[in-house]
């Protein structure tokens, strides 16, 4: 009996012993183990706070019937411009005239007489008659007697006795050569009885052939992403520094396709607008192309003009038993995130009401019983980061 009381006055003196902060901090730590005992939708009430980033498994098992909205937006893509500037470098195109032999005939005889004549005439194909600036003929003369007449493709060139030896070079006129051309030399008709002869040797034409190599230039743009999937037109600009009445025609390519051909706009300011449809994702190939002259290609670039993106907009219906059902539950919005730790910041918009959220985690839940109302409702997302990836989202009552 005695070894009794002995104990309960041990526990009287140790509670009078007790200081009062060490009152309070025991029950505090009763309280935040009461909160970690209840529900979490009871714990939420007590401390006055929407969001729910850790959810256990009975979230997962809310009726069918009280999902009010089930999607999955995936990436959402968010862009702070409307256009992208693609600057290149200068282009220079030119053709220098190279001389060139472009026909050789070792020998040549033809003789006429009164009543007779021989065949006179040499033929010679030639690749790009076109590429020819100017053409001269020569050749020695070994036996010449009469007048001789030198006609080309119908075009006479001489008309005269030639002279022995080696004669000073014949002009060509351009545009007198073809593809495939006839060289004539008629000798006119003798007296009777008499014959006129002509015998030649190294019979050449010497040519300025325009090398084409630098009448073309190519250069290159890239789009990729954001760029290529929202692009809505594209215009090519440059100036030019050429000559008008020596310039040819300009042809441009776009991945061998032609998006452009005419004389260009000499000295000025050129737009070709291309259409979206033309470009790829990825590397893209600029090729210009002169027929003949010089130009050079100043402040080249492409300037694409972007749409922006629809950002997702759904719609949803809440009856009127399940605004009144409110009263004893909860409305939520829960986001489903990859699995990555990245920062992700975007607005949800329910019927006008604007929350911005930012978060690491994989999942993100908030609670929306103010923002919902009886019949027809909306939810838009809007990224603020640059990179949004949302694998998916309900709205449900539990």
């Amino acid at each position: 009996m005695n070894l009794l009381n002995n104990k309960k006055g041990q526990a009287q003196e140790l509670v009078t012993e007790l200081k009062p902060s060490m009152i309070i901090v025991l029950i505090i730590l009763l309280f935040l183990a009461y909160l970690i005992m209840i529900p979490p939708e009871s714990r939420d009430k007590i401390i006055g706070n929407n969001t729910i980033t850790n959810t256990d498994n009975s979230e997962n098992t809310h009726s069918s019937s009280n999902i009010l909205l089930s999607k999955s937006p995936g990436e959402i893509t968010k862009l702070d411009y409307n256009s992208v500037e693609h600057p290149m470098p200068m282009l220079y195109l030119y053709a220098n005239p190279q001389p060139k032999e472009i026909f050789f005939l070792n020998s040549f005889y033809t003789e006429r007489s009164f009543f007779s004549e021989d065949l006179n005439e040499v033929r010679f194909v030639l690749e790009n008659p076109d590429d020819i600036e100017k053409a001269y003929l020569s050749f020695k003369t070994e036996e010449s007697k009469g007048v001789t007449t030198i006609i080309l493709n119908g075009y006479t060139l001489y008309s005269d006795k030639i002279p022995l030896g080696n004669i000073n070079p014949i002009e060509i006129p351009k545009g007198y050569l073809r593809k495939e051309n006839v060289l004539v030399f008629k000798l006119r008709k003798p007296f009777i009885f008499s014959k006129n002869k002509l015998k030649i040797e190294d019979l050449k034409i010497i040519a300025q052939v325009l090398e084409k190599e630098n009448l073309q230039a190519k250069t290159s743009f890239t789009l990729f992403g954001k760029e290529f999937s929202n692009l809505d037109s594209a215009k090519l600009y440059f100036t030019t520094s050429c000559d008008i009445n020596d310039i040819g025609k300009l042809t441009i390519r776009l991945n061998n396709q032609i998006i452009h051909e005419s004389t260009p706009a000499c000295n000025n300011l050129n737009v070709i607008e291309i259409s979206h449809a033309r470009i790829l994702e990825g590397e893209n190939t600029l090729e210009f192309s002169l027929d003949k002259g010089k130009i050079r290609i100043d402040q080249l670039k492409l300037l694409t003009k972007l749409k922006q993106p629809s950002y997702p907009l759904y719609y949803f219906q809440v009856s009127q038993e399940q605004i009144d059902s409110l009263k004893t539950k909860n409305a939520y919005i829960k986001f489903e995130f990859p699995d990555d730790l990245n920062r992700k910041r975007f607005v949800f918009n329910i019927n006008g009401i604007k929350t911005d959220i930012e978060t690491t985690n994989m999942q993100y839940t908030y609670k929306i019983n103010s923002f919902l109302r009886e019949g027809n409702n909306y939810l838009q997302l809007e990224p603020i980061s640059d990179d949004l990836n949302i694998v998916h989202l309900e709205i449900y009552i539990k």
